[in-house]
């Protein structure tokens, strides 16, 4: 419940006292850095967050359980930071790194791309992610169902109406209380 209490305390006890059940403590470390950069999400405070987070990645660099979820981590702080490249450079690898099987980390990456209008880039993506969720793919991000809404966004920035009209019309069918698709 407060994280910046409990980051202090584990800094302390490992500053004092480095021998004493190091893996406990660099989890409990690991776990109070994310809790504090997750505490400090508002824009406002974006930078703080990011590093934060950047530490609480590199301390977990060597385990494959953490460092998957703690990298997913890292790109929406940067997302949340306005620091779009080095979001995108997060995404890229964490999707190269589960060969595009994870519906998440492909949407991330698809919305990173367009949250820098690079509609053309994401398009692919957002096609990537309805062929998963199409395949039975299970999110557990909210926003990944928004893919076909998204995708017909890009298109209409890009001009291709047709496409666009489509994608919308279709997201409407599919989630008729969304007043976005209209």
């Amino acid at each position: 419940d407060k994280p910046d209490p409990a980051l202090r305390l584990v800094r302390t006890l490992k500053a004092e006292v480095p021998t004493f059940m190091p893996e406990p403590v660099d989890r409990a470390l690991h776990r109070a850095l994310m809790q504090c950069s997750v505490a400090r999400s508002d824009p406002s405070r974006g930078d703080e967050a990011v590093t934060l987070m950047e530490e609480a990645a590199a301390l977990v660099r060597n385990d494959p359980r953490l460092l998957p979820m703690t990298r997913r981590m890292l790109a929406l702080t940067y997302t949340r930071a306005s620091r779009y490249p080095e979001a995108e450079e997060i995404w890229r690898t964490i999707v190269e790194t589960t060969g595009g099987r994870n519906v998440d980390f492909v949407s991330g990456l698809a919305n990173v791309l367009s949250m820098q209008n690079r509609w053309d880039d994401a398009i692919p993506y957002f096609t990537q992610v309805l062929a998963l969720l199409d395949a039975g793919a299970v999110p557990g991000d909210a926003g990944v169902r928004e893919a076909r809404l998204r995708r017909g966004n890009c298109y209409r920035l890009l001009g291709r109406l047709d496409e666009a009209r489509a994608d919308l019309e279709r997201y409407l069918v599919e989630r008729p209380d969304d007043h976005r698709g209209v």
